[in-house]
């Protein structure tokens, strides 16, 4: 009897959910964001089984200026088609605090870190939207981007 209860235990233990550590995955290549393309969508991520998101965008400018930045909002999706944007923090480094935001308006090179505050596994589908303004043939935005999160 023992011997079975045993088997049995071993069969749930086995059987049972496995989790995963943490994941982190490219959803945008370096792209440059100039006069023939001033916006661009990362590649949807389907977070519903993740504990935790968050975002690193690695962002530069070429032959900038003041007149040069980068939009970036964050989007959520039920269906994968359509998108509305949410909430997220990021990390402000000059004032060392995390800060609730909408959006996030980028002006110098860095690499800028956001996640989501919210329950993921009630929304499948994430993705970053990059709008710039100010671009032109020289003045030019360079981005790239990470997710990284915990399943």
């Amino acid at each position: 009897m023992k011997r079975f209860l045993l088997i049995l235990l071993v069969l749930a233990f086995l059987g049972g959910t496995a989790y995963a550590g943490p994941v982190a995955q490219e959803i945008l290549a370096e792209t440059d964001l100039d006069d023939t393309r001033g916006c661009v969508s990362s590649r949807p991520i389907y977070i519903h089984d993740y504990f935790k998101v968050a975002f690193f965008v690695n962002y530069s400018e070429a032959d900038a200026d003041a007149s040069l930045s980068t939009l970036m909002t964050v989007q959520i999706s039920y269906d994968g088609v359509n998108w509305r944007n949410t909430g997220f923090f990021d990390y402000d480094i000059d004032t060392a605090a995390a800060t609730a935001r909408r959006q996030v308006i980028m002006t110098c090179p860095r690499i800028y870190y956001c996640w989501l505050e919210l329950d993921v596994t009630t929304v499948p589908r994430v993705r970053l939207v990059f709008s710039a303004t100010g671009e032109d043939a020289t003045h030019i935005a360079t981005i790239s981007a990470n997710v990284v999160g915990t399943k």
